[in-house]
């Protein structure tokens, strides 16, 4: 009886995981940007807690309509099979965009509904972005999933506790937008390594 013996595991590649987006390489650089709109106006939104609810309604209204861009870029030119996931981000980015148009027009009207307009926003990015990673065997699949779960989490957060004072609701949406950030800035570095 002869021995056998196995290939050596270094020379067995495994293959390469697929990019989450079709998009050109040279959108990279747009998908970080919009990353690091969203961190910085999440930091902002940390340091300055106390701002004027007028300019907390403007800060989210810009970065709604900027990550709702960035949704629908990356829902057209998803790679998935399944409809599924490029159905979702259509959706989301389309109801993204509305509520950014909303929250600028009307600044000023009333935390409670921004609390709960931004609440259900996070909840339904959040299960979109998860969903999506699941579905896709991408290389930035875990932190898209960890991002997509942590949006969720705070949207819950948002939705169950609508009174919450107005510094505490800047921070709350603040982690949530460093998440989102970091979450494309991930994205757009795999595009960027395609």
């Amino acid at each position: 009886m002869a021995l056998q013996t196995l290939p050596d595991p270094a020379a067995v590649a495994a293959p390469p995981a697929a990019p989450a987006l079709k998009l050109p390489k040279s959108l990279w650089l747009v998908v970080v940007a919009f990353g690091a709109v969203s961190i910085v106006m999440g930091i902002v939104a940390l340091a300055y807690p106390g701002l004027t609810l007028a300019a907390i309604c403007v800060i989210f209204g810009i970065n709604l309509i900027v990550l709702s861009a960035s949704d629908l870029i990356t829902a057209l030119f998803s790679s998935a099979q399944d409809a599924l996931p490029r159905v979702l981000g259509v959706v989301l980015a389309l109801l993204g965009l509305i509520a950014g148009m909303v929250v600028l027009r009307q600044p000023g009207r009333s935390l409670v509904v921004l609390v709960i307009a931004s609440g259900i926003y996070f909840v339904i990015a959040g299960v979109a972005t998860a969903v999506t990673a699941m579905t896709e065997l991408t290389a930035d699949r875990a932190a898209r999933m960890l991002g997509g779960i942590a949006t969720l989490v705070l949207g819950v957060v948002i939705i169950s506790l609508p009174g919450l004072g107005l510094a505490t609701v800047a921070v709350l949406a603040g982690l949530g937008l460093v998440a989102r950030g970091a979450a494309a800035i991930v994205v757009g570095m795999a595009l960027k390594k395609a």
